[in-house]
């Protein structure tokens, strides 16, 4: 009886961990102003590692909340009850244009 055995081929893969979380400004609205319509979200976001590894960011998302009254969440399609995310265009600057 003969046992025939396969040794498994390994490969050497490198990755980066990444614990730090990206960071993300809204620049318009100010946040503590008043506005009567919001035709446009702007803002930036950043994600660095490390100074040699920058952090990449894919998608922006926001949830957009209304408060006042019945508490309503925008979408692309106007405001619903259910919690909604939309995503921005954009990343490192990004910006949302809305019907608000």
């Amino acid at each position: 009886m003969f046992l025939i055995e396969k040794k498994p081929r390994f490969q050497n893969i490198t990755f980066i961990y990444d614990s730090v979380k990206p960071t993300s400004y809204i620049g318009v609205p100010s946040g503590s102003s008043y506005y009567n319509n919001i035709p446009q979200i702007t803002g930036t976001t950043a994600d660095k590692i490390n100074a040699t590894n920058p952090g990449i960011v894919t998608q922006v998302d926001l949830r957009i909340k209304k408060v006042s009254g019945v508490v309503q969440y925008y979408s692309a399609t106007g405001w619903q009850d259910q919690e909604t995310w939309v995503v921005a265009t954009g990343t490192d600057s990004w910006n949302y244009t809305t019907n608000i």
